[in-house]
């Protein structure tokens, strides 16, 4: 990644008025769809690493203000929505890039916001639970059962086969597992009426495997015994000077982990994790699709 490119982008930052679509256009240029899959999940991991990195350091407030602000108000409208959406668990820009590589339809990329902690339970809370209208969880991708005429459908993967990449533990890989949550999402479409679609997800991930930011050892114990293996946790230890370095953020009654700060942990543990706020958990996709 070029240095002269980052001063651009960091000049682009301080004068635009919304930064945000500022990182989310710049995001999409480190994400590469022509390269091979393992290149393409391990370099663009890598580069969204650095980007962050530099962020964290030069534009802090993008983690402490500006993201918890526009994660409590700037979510998806889906009353406004007049086509089917479908959520699918976990989708970050990721995989919603190499969805408009193979798709055979028309592909409008945009994005929305996670809630805070970025979390299925707490994104279901506020915005698919409470919307008036003709829903359907899925729970066995396998067997899809859909009447046709749903005007949201919420699918448990690609976050539900993410969660069982463990350690050093292969079963599949990252490009697996998009792979089977593209078929799903093309036997989802074949099932309901129309031609036209809202894909998005309620939180994306960091992958811990390789390209995170280390914390300093000082302050490695105190973050194990605030969070354990979360990225998030309820605001009851005090925890002011790791705030103050940024290591954490403090979204009402909940400490989040800032950035893509991570830990090692010993055994089979969980790799792609979410629940904390940085770019990729809290900037979720919106991809308008027409077959």
């Amino acid at each position: 990644m070029d240095s002269l490119q980052l001063a651009d982008l960091l000049d682009q930052l301080i004068r635009a008025d919304d930064p945000v679509p500022v990182i989310w256009d710049y995001l999409q240029r480190l994400w590469l769809p022509e390269e091979r899959p393992a290149t393409y999940f391990k370099q663009g991991e890598k580069r969204t690493m650095y980007l962050e990195k530099v962020l964290g350091a030069a534009y802090p407030e993008l983690y402490r203000e500006i993201l918890p602000h526009r994660c409590a108000c700037c979510n998806l409208d889906v009353a406004s929505v007049a086509v089917p959406i479908l959520w699918m668990d976990g989708l970050s820009l990721r995989e919603a890039l190499l969805l408009c590589r193979d798709l055979d339809a028309d592909c409008d990329l945009s994005f929305a916001y996670s809630r805070l902690p970025s979390e299925t339970i707490f994104y279901k809370e506020a915005i698919f639970h409470p919307w008036e209208a003709k829903t359907v969880e899925i729970k066995d991708v396998n067997r899809l059962s859909l009447d046709g005429d749903e005007r949201g459908v919420w699918c448990p993967i690609p976050d539900k086969e993410l969660e069982d990449i463990k350690g050093r533990v292969k079963v599949r890989t990252q490009a697996d597992i998009y792979e089977k949550s593209r078929q799903v999402l093309l036997g989802i479409c074949e099932a309901l009426h129309g031609n036209e679609f809202l894909v998005t997800s309620d939180h994306g991930y960091i992958s811990t495997e390789t390209h995170f930011l280390p914390l300093p050892r000082r302050w490695k114990g105190a973050m194990q015994n605030i969070f354990g293996a979360s990225r998030w946790a309820e605001a009851g230890t005090k925890a002011d000077e790791l705030v103050e370095a940024g290591y954490i953020v403090q979204d009402g009654g909940y400490y989040l982990v800032g950035n893509r700060y991570a830990w090692a942990a010993r055994g089979k543990y969980k790799v792609m994790l979410h629940g904390g706020i940085s770019l990729l958990e809290c900037l979720v996709p919106v991809l308008k699709i027409e077959f």
